[in-house]
C-alpha cells in the first residue's frame, strides 16, 4: 500500500510539472508581438543569398568557358 501511494505521488508530481511547463511554453507564441504567421526574414534573406550565389556562379561559368550559356 505504501509503495502504491509513493508511486502515485511521483506520477502526480511528474504530471503536474510537465503540465505546468507545457502551458508556460505553449502561451509564449501568443504573447509575441509579431505573430507566427509572418514570413521569416532570415529565411527570405538566405534564399536571396543562394539565388545571388547561383547567378554569380552561372555568370562566371559562362565567362570562363567562353560560351553564351552555362552548358
Amino acid at each position: 500500500m505504501t509503495l502504491f501511494l509513493l508511486v502515485a505521488i511521483v506520477i502526480g508530481g511528474l504530471w503536474y510539472g510537465l503540465r505546468r511547463n507545457f502551458e508556460r511554453t505553449a502561451r509564449l507564441y501568443d504573447r509575441l508581438p509579431w505573430g507566427m504567421e509572418n514570413e521569416d526574414r532570415d529565411t527570405a534573406r538566405f534564399r536571396a543569398d543562394l539565388r545571388a550565389m547561383r547567378d554569380r556562379a552561372e555568370a562566371l561559368g559562362s565567362l570562363s568557358r567562353g560560351g553564351t550559356g552555362p552548358f
